[in-house]
């Protein structure tokens, strides 16, 4: 989950809508010199569930959690059978998501 709220971090804006990203590329950009971490990455492994979630996220209304119905719809429409700690792991991506993006 490290890795994930790393990702959510760097997708916060600022007033101006500028995100988190894009004030860190402006900072290396101007800054080759200064050393700064990389942020943890998501596992090999994981990647299809970080997927499958950007993939859910992107067709969200408004700042609602998902509900269970759209994940359900989610995976019918694109022919997924989810396991069920799958189907925890997205909804837990979820619940991150709008703690680190809407705080």
């Amino acid at each position: 989950m490290a890795a994930a709220r790393a990702r959510f971090q760097e997708m916060r804006t600022d007033a101006s809508g500028t995100t988190a990203a894009a004030h860190l590329r402006q900072v290396r950009k101007t800054m080759p010199n200064l050393s700064l971490p990389e942020p943890p990455v998501i596992p090999g492994s994981l990647t299809y569930l970080w997927n499958w979630f950007c993939d859910l996220a992107s067709a969200r209304a408004g700042r609602s959690p998902l509900t269970w119905a759209e994940v359900d719809a989610w995976a019918r429409l694109n022919a997924v059978m989810l396991r069920p700690w799958e189907v925890r792991m997205l909804r837990k991506l979820d619940r991150l998501w709008l703690e680190v993006v809407h705080g």
